[in-house]
């Protein structure tokens, strides 16, 4: 079977001179105990700018604008559960939060 690809996005948000990541649980199939800038995977018919909003009010419970685009970077990995390779396209957004709930 051929490689599959696939879309996601993830937020880069600075608040009080620092960087928001999440830590990855220790339950995942992995990277369990790394830490990543929020965001995830584009759904088939959503815009990457509803996917990254919809993934960081998910993960973290906060609004989110987003400003500009930072990166985009494309990783190759293993699917845990089908053991298919993937091709993954990540943008990374520089984005703000709409208010200041952010712990």
């Amino acid at each position: 079977m051929d490689n599959l690809w696939g879309l996601s996005v993830r937020g880069i948000c600075t608040f009080n001179e620092k960087i928001l990541l999440l830590k990855i649980s220790s339950n995942s199939g992995h990277d369990a105990g790394l830490w990543e800038i929020p965001g995830g995977k584009v759904k088939k018919d959503e815009f990457f700018d509803e996917a990254l909003k919809r993934e960081y009010l998910e993960e973290t419970g906060l609004e989110i604008n987003i400003e500009s685009l930072y990166n985009v970077v494309e990783n190759r990995y293993i699917a845990c559960k089908s053991s298919q390779k993937i091709n993954s396209i990540q943008l990374i957004m520089i984005v703000t939060v709409s208010s200041n709930d952010v712990k």
